[in-house]
C-alpha cells in the first residue's frame, strides 16, 4: 500500500507541474490582452499625428527650431508615460484576476483526484488483496479464521471470500454458521448450483444427517441449475432412500458413482446402492451388484491390454438396446479409471419414453470409449448380442482396439 500511495502522489505532482510551470512562465512574460494592445496602438497613432503637425508648423515657419524640439521632447515623454501606465495596469491584472483562477485549479487538482479515486477507484480492492495475501501466509487456523471473518466484515460484497469462509466453517463442523454464509452468497450470485448444493449439505449436517422439506427444495433448485452436481445428487439419493423410494435412490447413486473420484466416497455409494437393492428384495453380491433382477442386465466391463494406457478420465458408455435395433434403452456413463467394473442397467435408466428394458427379452449390450467424451463418435467399441434381460448371470464385455 505504501508503494501505491507513493506512485499516486507522484502522478498528482506531475499533473500539477503541467499547470504550475506554464503559469510561472506566464507571470514572468505575460501575454498582453487585446485591450492593452489597442491602447498602445492609439497612443502611437496620436503621437505620430502630433509629430506630423509639428513638422508642418516647423516647415511653414510657425514654429522655430527651439520650440519644435521642446514640444517634441514633451510629446515623447507623454508617450512613454502612457505606455508605462498601460504596462502597469496589465501587471495588476496578471497579479490578481488572471492568476487567481489558475491557482484555484492548482489547489483543486489533488483534491478532485483523490476524491474521485475514493468514489470510483479500486482502493478497497487493493486493500482486500493485501489482506488476502497476508491470510495466505497465516499458518495458525484460528488466526486465519479470525482474519477471513474480518475481511468478510470489511468487504461484505465479496462473495468469493464469503464462500471461502463458509467452507472453513464446514471444515470446523460449524454447519449453522456455514449455512448463514451460503445463504448470503446465493443472494449475491443467484441460483447457482454449487452454493445451493453446499447450503443443502450444511443444513443436512446441521440437522443431524436428516433430510427435511427445506433441504429437498434446495436440492431440487441445485439440480435445476446443474443436473450433474455431485453434492446435490448425493442428497437426492439420501432423500429417496429415506422415503423408501429405493429404486430412485439406486438410480441416483448409480448416476453419481462414475462422477465420484475419492475411493472412500465411492465405497459409501456402493454400500448405499447395496442396501437399497436389498430393500428391493434383490440378492446383492459383495460388490453391491444385484444377482437376481427381473428387469435388469448385469454387465462386467474390462479393457484389453492394448487399451491399458488410456487416460483414467477417458469416458466409457455402457448401454443396452433392443436386439438388432439402434435405439438405446438404458445407459450408464463411466470412466476408464472405473474399469474393470460391473454395472447394472434397468428401467430406472430409461432413455426413451414408453420403451423400458423390461419390455424386451433380449437386448444387445454396447460399450463405447470416447477420448473427447462423445458417445456418438467413439474411438473404440465392443458389442455383446442377445443378452437375456433378468438373467442371473453377469455378461462380460472386453473392449480392445479391434472390438469384441
Amino acid at each position: 500500500m505504501t508503494l501505491f500511495w507513493i506512485l499516486a502522489i507522484a502522478l498528482v505532482v506531475l499533473a500539477l507541474l503541467f499547470v504550475v510551470v506554464p503559469l510561472m512562465h506566464y507571470r514572468k512574460k505575460p501575454v498582453p490582452c487585446e485591450g492593452d494592445v489597442d491602447r498602445k496602438k492609439v497612443n502611437l497613432s496620436l503621437h505620430k499625428a502630433r509629430i506630423a503637425a509639428l513638422d508642418k508648423q516647423l516647415a511653414s515657419g510657425e514654429l522655430k527650431r527651439e520650440e519644435y524640439d521642446t514640444q517634441r521632447a514633451e510629446m515623447e515623454k507623454e508617450l512613454l508615460a502612457d505606455m508605462d501606465a498601460v504596462e502597469a495596469e496589465a501587471e495588476v491584472k496578471v497579479g490578481k484576476s488572471e492568476i487567481t483562477l489558475p491557482l484555484i485549479f492548482v489547489a483543486l487538482i489533488p483534491l478532485i483526484a483523490f476524491g474521485m479515486y475514493y468514489q470510483f477507484g479500486s482502493v478497497r480492492q487493493v486493500e482486500q488483496k493485501v489482506a488476502l495475501q497476508q491470510l495466505s501466509r497465516e499458518q495458525d487456523p484460528t488466526q486465519a479464521l479470525a482474519q477471513i471473518e474480518q475481511i468478510v466484515a470489511d468487504f461484505p460484497e465479496d462473495y468469493q471470500t464469503r464462500y471461502m469462509l463458509a467452507g472453513m466453517y464446514m471444515s470446523r463442523g460449524q454447519f449453522d454458521r456455514a449455512a448463514v454464509q451460503y445463504r448470503t452468497v446465493i443472494r449475491q450470485v443467484g441460483e447457482q448450483a454449487e452454493p445451493l448444493a453446499q447450503l443443502a449439505q450444511a443444513l443436512f449436517l446441521a440437522n443431524e444427517n436428516q433430510i427435511n422439506i427445506e433441504i429437498e427444495t434446495i436440492v431440487k433448485r441445485a439440480l435445476i441449475a446443474d443436473p450433474d452436481n455431485t453434492t446435490a445428487l448425493g442428497l437426492k439419493g439420501i432423500s429417496a432412500y429415506e422415503k423408501g423410494d429405493y429404486r430412485n435412490a439406486v438410480a441416483t447413486w448409480e448416476k453419481l458413482l462414475p462422477m465420484t473420484r475419492k475411493p472412500q466416497a465411492r465405497d459409501a455409494l456402493r454400500a448405499g446402492i447395496k442396501r437399497a437393492r436389498e430393500a428391493l428384495g434383490e440378492n446383492v453380491n459383495e460388490g453391491g451388484v444385484s444377482t437376481a433382477v427381473d428387469s435388469a442386465v448385469q454387465v462386467q466391463v474390462s479393457l484389453d491390454e492394448s487399451l491399458q494406457s488410456l487416460p483414467p478420465q477417458t469416458r466409457v458408455f455402457v448401454y443396452a438396446r433392443p436386439q438388432g435395433q439402434k435405439m438405446p434403452l438404458a445407459i450408464v456413463s463411466l470412466s476408464v479409471r472405473d474399469l474393470p467394473g460391473t454395472v447394472v442397467l434397468d428401467d430406472s435408466m430409461m432413455m426413451t419414453e414408453g420403451m423400458k428394458l423390461s419390455d424386451f427379452k433380449l437386448v444387445d449390450i454396447v460399450v463405447r470409449i470416447s477420448k473427447d467424451g462423445s458417445v456418438m463418435q467413439p474411438d473404440y467399441e465392443a458389442r455383446l448380442e442377445g443378452v437375456e434381460v433378468g438373467s442371473d448371470s453377469v455378461s462380460k464385455v472386453t473392449v480392445s482396439t479391434n472390438g469384441s
